[in-house]
């Protein structure tokens, strides 16, 4: 809004910005943070926790597409600083082939468009894990073998 009616409307306006006013607490931070998650359906539960810490939640539930990846590395290199993104997914094979396949398509683009050499990315993935489906004991699809498989991105 760029146009008042008199002073009055203008201090109100003021005012609603003031009581909305968020620190971004990544601001001053030498990372920039994100958390991904796979189902779509988690992203209001990951929001309620990352958003007092200034983290945006993403889901990268339409990250087949290319256009969405080259978005993505776009925008890691416009923040101009190292990016970390955390990523919680099932623990299948289609699941973990997704992680893998954004997580290569995205560096190759940050690295091929970045203003610098210290913009990079990071991919971890944080659930689920192959220690995690160990240590919890949680079901698997039937088409894994019963070993745990090593954890992707740490």
């Amino acid at each position: 809004m760029d146009h008042f009616d008199d002073q009055n409307h203008f201090l109100r306006h003021v005012r609603v910005l003031g009581e909305n006013y968020h620190r971004n607490m990544l601001a001053n931070q030498n990372l920039h943070v994100e958390v991904w998650c796979e189902a779509a359906g988690m992203l209001s539960q990951l929001f309620k926790v990352s958003r007092e810490f200034s983290v945006q939640a993403y889901s990268s539930g339409g990250f087949d597409s290319l256009t969405a990846k080259k978005d993505l590395a776009d925008r890691i290199c416009e923040i101009a600083k190292p990016t970390v993104i955390l990523h919680l997914g099932d623990y299948d094979p289609s699941g973990k082939s997704m992680f893998d396949v954004i997580a290569e398509d995205v560096s190759a683009f940050v690295i091929a468009d970045r203003p610098c050499s210290s913009v990079t990315v990071d991919f971890k993935r944080i659930a689920l894990t192959a220690d995690q489906v160990f240590r919890y004991s949680l079901p698997r699809a039937a088409q894994e073998d019963r070993q745990p498989h090593r954890a992707m991105g740490g």
